[in-house]
């Protein structure tokens, strides 16, 4: 793993205020998805009348391509509060797609000419201003070549378009006033194709390590493959695809994916379309994102190399609008990519993803895990709620935690150690978009899944072996959903519990029983099954028959022992599934009537044969015996 500074570097400094996402711009205002006090305080400053359109788009690109430009009192603020790396390809696409669809020129263009190095393999030139930038320079050129190489000419994304003088595609080396990473500047549509791409070129800044070179420059020719194919696509899409990109021309980037993961996994119920930026973090969640693609690739992309598919799904979102609209969503050309080319489509990619980004990093050696290395990765998405299966349970997500679309929560399902009965779960919303309850575990390869239809899902299951199950709530599209547009989260409820209710015992009649007389007992409470079993307690015996009579019935035959006596019993009854309730001293058991034999007699009441005339006659005959032999 990269080292923390160089991550940083990377990713850029300083806090991200909170800001909703947006889509295409309202007329007279533009509203961007960088969440960043600059950016903002241009946008109120047009909302004033202060700034035009026109203006706003200036004052933005100046802020990453020459801050030094900027006006005193926008240099100020930008100082307080500066565009961060990770945002700055954000700003400037956003800038080229805006200017697009609303006729605007942002009169934007190369940057002079200084010292270069010309690549004799590709049309590469890269361009460096300080002769200190010299060794830099040289290695970006090597990295630029390796990444052409693999994006280019292996993976097949297009080749950016070149509008230089002189017919090479232009890396800068110079300062970005951000420490570290760089950016691609979208610089004008690319009028000789149909398609909207565009031309550009790539600034890397001077900061770089040049050990980091390699994966900076990887992600950012990403970014001008993409160009070349849709330059109008989502942002989001970009950050994802080149954070991928980089580790799959060069291994060495997995590292900084990891470094990127959390800010990811961390946030399940935030749309893998683009997320809310409700947290001061989720700026860094495109990168994070890489795991999207990454999963697409390396499941559905066949005997191909994973970017392969990641390509096609580029080509698949390509539209000829001249600029005006992202008309085929990259979600969109998922669906038909894997439609064609693996008999799968976007839901049922993503609820298989749900799971796959769970099974990484300790779970990475689940017997379900499949996410392309997993071991590699060590951020795992948090749990909303533990829900414990041996008792009716319920959960409803807050609202800062329900999912937006093509987003999930996650749940653990937790039992006793001595229950094993059937459970099942219901997932209930009355939202318009597609649900799926996806039930698995990190010590079996079974899952299970349950799409909701009218309103809600259903499963019946046993906990096996497991004392532990995890639920995936999926939330999949809501209709007529584009990945430009604001997401917000949708509620949903889950219930779990045994599959039958646990039986109860009210009353045991009659209340007193005899011991050694066959007696009839009725039981009467609710959700006894047929086989429910009887037991007693503290003096056990069992019973001679138990006759299910309904849901709210049972009779029992019972016998109890001569020698029981008069006790107090109490009575268990266990449903089949194991499930049981217990009613104490629910009846008495009296002794028997002491048994009567018939003796001699003359008249009136018989005497016992153990009685005191039978010890009183055969005393009197032995002393008489006695007597008579009495020696003189």
């Amino acid at each position: 793993m990269p080292h923390l500074l160089a991550v940083l570097m990377f990713l850029g400094l300083g806090p991200i205020p909170v800001a909703p996402p947006s889509g295409a711009p309202p007329s007279g205002m533009l509203h961007s998805r960088v969440p960043n006090e600059f950016v903002r305080s241009l946008e109120r400053a047009v909302t004033r009348g202060e700034l035009t359109i026109a203006d706003q788009l200036r004052l933005r690109r100046l802020a990453v391509t020459a801050p030094g430009r900027l006006p005193p009192i926008w240099r100020e603020r930008l100082a307080a509060a500066p565009v961060p790396a990770w945002a700055a390809t954000a700003v400037l696409v956003e800038n080229f797609q805006w200017s697009a669809r609303m006729g605007l020129r942002d009169d934007s263009q190369f940057p002079p000419l200084g010292s270069f190095l010309d690549s004799g393999t590709f049309p590469i030139r890269v361009v460096y201003s300080l002769e200190s930038d010299l060794e830099l320079a040289q290695v970006v050129l090597v990295a630029a070549e390796a990444a052409w190489q693999k994006e280019i000419i292996e993976w097949g994304f297009f080749a950016p378009p070149v509008g230089t003088s002189e017919g090479r595609y232009r890396i800068y080396v110079d300062d970005t006033g951000m420490g570290g990473g760089g950016y691609m500047y979208p610089v004008d549509l690319f009028w000789d194709t149909a398609w909207d791409d565009c031309t550009s070129y790539v600034v890397i800044d001077r900061l770089n390590s040049t050990g980091d070179a390699g994966p900076v420059v990887a992600h950012e020719l990403s970014h001008a493959t993409q160009g070349a194919m849709d330059c109008l696509e989502t942002i989001t899409f970009w950050e994802n695809t080149s954070t991928f990109i980089m580790a799959e021309v060069d291994p060495f980037g997995r590292g900084w994916q990891d470094g990127f993961l959390p800010y990811f996994q961390d946030y399940p119920q935030e749309s893998v379309a683009g997320g809310s930026y409700e947290d001061p973090e989720l700026g860094y969640f495109w990168y994070g994102g890489f795991l999207w693609p990454n999963f697409l690739g390396g499941l559905y992309g066949g005997q191909e190399e994973p970017a392969v598919l990641v390509r096609r799904i580029w080509e698949g979102a390509m539209q000829e609008s001249g600029g005006n609209a992202n008309e085929i969503s990259y979600m969109t050309s998922i669906d038909e990519v894997l439609a064609a080319r693996a008999q799968a489509s976007l839901d049922v990619a993503f609820a298989h993803f749900a799971v796959s980004r769970f099974l990484v990093g300790e779970h990475s050696m689940a017997p379900a895990a499949d996410m392309p290395h997993a071991s590699d990765y060590t951020s795992v998405p948090p749990i909303a709620a533990d829900l414990v299966v041996d008792m009716p349970d319920v959960f409803t997500p807050v609202a800062s935690r329900r999912p937006e679309p093509y987003a999930v929560n996650y749940l653990t399902l937790s039992r006793p150690a001595d229950f094993t009965r059937e459970v099942t779960l219901r997932l209930a919303t009355d939202d318009s978009a597609g649900w799926i309850a996806v039930l698995f575990s990190t010590n079996r390869a079974e899952v299970l899944e349950a799409p909701v239809v009218g309103g809600e899902a259903t499963l019946r299951f046993s906990m096996g072996e497991d004392r532990v199950l995890h639920l995936a709530v999926v939330r999949l599209g809501t209709p007529g959903f584009h990945s430009d547009e604001a997401m917000s989260g949708a509620s949903y409820t889950v219930e779990v519990g045994p599959t039958d209710p646990a039986p109860v015992i009210l009353s045991v009649s009659p209340a007193t029983i005899t011991a050694g007389v066959p007696s009839q007992l009725t039981i009467t409470g609710d959700h006894f099954v047929e086989g429910a079993t009887v037991q007693f307690s503290p003096h056990l015996f069992d019973p001679d028959a138990v006759t299910f009579v309904d849901a709210q019935t049972l009779h029992v035959t019972v016998t109890p022992g001569v020698d029981t006596g008069l006790n107090t019993i109490g009575v268990m009854v266990i449903n089949p599934d194991t499930g049981k309730d217990v009613l104490e001293e629910a009846f008495t058991i009296e002794a028997p009537p002491k048994k009567k034999k018939s003796g001699c007699s003359t008249g009136g009441a018989p005497v016992s044969g153990f009685g005191f005339g039978f010890g009183f006659g055969v005393l009197f005959l032995v002393a008489m015996i006695l007597r008579r032999k009495r020696p003189v």
